[in-house]
């Protein structure tokens, strides 16, 4: 029953609403649009009756903040998988996953994850005081190494339907490229997948080795304990559990730190300092990507000729303000803005130092 519900017609077409958003503008999104309602009823009688493949993938890189190929279904397919993902993925998935499990879930994300990891430092430091260590550890090639059996297997067991599993697996297996390893970023079901694959290493941490300060994001996770050798422990036993049970291994990043050096995680820097407070830093190489962000949408702007585009661009602004505001970098943001949108109406509001707003985020952010 929840199977038809999710790939009914006014499912898949609210899946399409989500989908379309910021998107309305491209070519495939145009083309899906101009027989609209007959390309859902028969997107939903193909799924119901099981006789729906998926397409093949496009292929192109991104450089930032490092060098990725991203794999992605083509727009009939992004529509489906959201609707497996909003129908019937996230709802069985947040009753089952930890809370401290906090990449690409609803009222979670980058933000929960800085002050998740912040407010169990500060829990640490009332029960230990400053001195303590961090394991922070890292999977190496992540996506590309998730093994597709177990995988399935997993999702076997988290009590999905056969119907669900059948579609599940035809879209894990489509990847032409690497038939049994593998999931493609571009897809809105890995990220479900990439969360669900690693469950079992959080409640390993969790209930077998006893860390109480613990969070993940995707593959990025940070355990905090007083002991050092016990960290050392720790590290041994998750290398043995991901190379038996998940098939996966730790990268070099993988190291344990001291608190008051810092811990990088989720694009900052926390530093537990004297009293208990957390300093969260923006790190030398952000700064810089910050910067030539800045740079580019400037230049974008020079050159913009419609309101789309204008609009666009003070989106992307936008965006990369609400992340720098929560940071010791806002200042050198609005620094930044000045010299290169002065004078400008449409962007000024975004550029100006707001010092109630930022009292106000400090207070959220430091309670």
């Amino acid at each position: 029953m929840i199977f038809d519900q999710a790939f009914s017609f006014q499912s898949l077409l609210d899946a399409h609403r989500k989908c379309r958003r910021s998107k309305q503008h491209k070519k495939d999104v145009i083309n899906f649009e101009i027989m609209l309602g007959e390309k859902l009823v028969k997107l939903s009688a193909d799924i119901l009756a099981g006789d729906y493949e998926t397409g093949r993938y496009k292929k192109f890189m991104i450089f930032d903040p490092k060098k990725r190929e991203i794999e992605a279904l083509f727009y009939t397919d992004r529509v489906v998988l959201m609707a497996l993902s909003v129908g019937i993925i996230e709802p069985l998935c947040e009753r089952k996953l930890i809370h401290d499990n906090v990449a690409c879930r609803k009222n979670k994300g980058t933000l929960f994850g800085t002050r998740r990891i912040e407010k169990h430092l500060k829990t640490y430091y009332q029960q230990q005081g400053k001195d303590g260590y961090a394991l922070k550890c890292d999977i190496s090639k992540f996506f590309q190494s998730i093994n597709h059996t177990v995988l399935i297997a997993k999702l076997q067991r988290m009590g999905f339907d056969e119907r669900t599993i059948s579609l599940m697996t035809k879209i894990i297996r489509a990847k032409e490229s690497s038939p049994d390893t593998g999931l493609p970023i571009g897809n809105q079901t890995s990220q479900w997948f990439a969360l669900i694959y690693l469950d079992d290493l959080d409640r390993f941490i969790k209930e077998k080795l006893r860390i109480k300060f613990y969070v993940r994001y995707m593959d990025d996770f940070i355990l905090v304990h007083h002991d050092k050798e016990y960290l050392k422990h720790c590290k041994r036993e998750i290398e043995k559990f991901a190379q038996d049970r998940l098939v996966l291994r730790l990268n070099k990043k993988t190291q344990i730190v001291q608190l008051k050096n810092g811990i990088d995680f989720i694009g900052f820097r926390h530093v537990l300092c004297d009293g208990g407070k957390v300093l969260r830093l923006l790190r030398g190489q952000a700064k810089v990507r910050m910067k030539k962000q800045i740079r580019k949408l400037a230049k974008a702007k020079a050159t913009a000729k419609t309101r789309a585009d204008k609009d666009f661009i003070a989106q992307s602004l936008n965006s990369l303000r609400a992340h720098i505001m929560h940071s010791n970098a806002r200042h050198l943001f609005y620094l930044e803005c000045k010299k290169r949108f002065a004078n400008d109406p449409q962007y000024g509001m975004i550029c100006n130092h707001d010092k109630h707003k930022d009292r106000q985020r400090n207070r959220i952010d430091n309670p």
